[in-house]
């Protein structure tokens, strides 16, 4: 296997002697360790493509080799694809000129530009590549670039920007591994956005107006986040507002009370949600 430029840089790397060296020694070092990054982002994508012939588990397989977490396979791939489709990218990334991070960047802002203007925004990525590379641009400077001419493809007073951000509405769901915790991350457009915190609010307000559950935190900000979060299970499930009276709840006045609530049902552990979530119907079965 030839992996060429890596002999030099190892060469190189045994040479360093930061005992030694004075600032700009070291500045030009961190320079050409960036160089080699690209350089290795590279290697990395070929190394995909072969193992994509030989595995059908190449992104697990490539995030157990590298000690990184799965998602970590799934962004080399990402990273081969978009070099596919521009191919302008493959050789300054060769040449260390640009990083991986770089190609993200331009797959990024691809992804949010509409359908009937990425060919012709495909068309100007060359031109926008060279000039980044030229000037060593971060990814935050190549994003801004990119989203400039983007812009300027979809010039439409203002329609465009807001389609843009349409485009750009996400939710992802995932379980943390360490706290067993089922976690929601999400972006959504200032119209869609404006009309979910419009729900929760009057949800929140409608379940908790005069008292909050058991579960409340007393730290003002994290109680807000605990009952937004109730407000949406309540939202997303048909929980009645009518369940919170099964059993006392704590005082909406009194957060510096740490007295549990007294459990009606003979179960401490137990209230009006929790009781809600594990016993809902739903076609997803029970949790684990």
């Amino acid at each position: 296997m030839d992996i060429g430029p890596t002999e030099q840089i190892m060469g190189d790397l045994r040479r360093v002697n930061f005992a030694r060296a004075d600032k700009p020694a070291v500045v030009a070092f961190l320079s050409r360790l960036q160089q080699w990054r690209g350089m290795f982002d590279a290697l990395e994508v070929d190394a995909a493509r072969r193992l994509q012939e030989l595995s059908v588990t190449a992104p697990t397989d490539i995030a157990a080799a590298t000690q990184r977490h799965t998602r970590a396979g799934d962004v080399v791939f990402e990273r081969a694809a978009t070099l596919a489709l521009v191919p302008c990218l493959d050789p300054a990334l060769r040449r260390g000129v640009l990083q991986g991070a770089h190609v993200d960047t331009v797959a990024k802002v691809m992804r949010m530009v509409a359908d009937e203007h990425a060919a012709a925004f495909r068309e100007l990525i060359p031109a926008v590549v060279e000039t980044a590379a030229h000037n060593h641009d971060t990814p935050d400077a190549l994003a801004r670039t990119l989203n400039r001419v983007a812009r300027s493809i979809e010039n439409d007073d203002g329609v465009g920007r807001h389609e843009q951000q349409r485009r750009q509405t996400s939710l992802r769901v995932w379980t943390d591994k360490r706290s067993g915790m089922f976690l929601v991350s999400g972006a959504f457009d200032p119209l869609s956005g404006a009309f979910l915190n419009g729900r929760l609010n009057a949800a929140s307000a409608a379940l908790f107006a005069e008292r909050t559950p058991s579960t409340c935190p007393t730290h003002p900000g994290a109680k807000q986040d605990h009952l937004r979060a109730l407000a949406l299970l309540s939202l997303t499930s048909g929980f009645s507002c009518e369940l919170k009276k099964e059993r006392p709840l704590r005082d909406v006045t009194s957060d510096t009370n740490d007295e549990p609530a007294t459990d009606t049902t003979g179960n401490d552990q137990d209230d009006e949600w929790s009781r809600f979530v594990h016993t809902s119907p739903s076609r997803f079965g029970r949790p684990e």
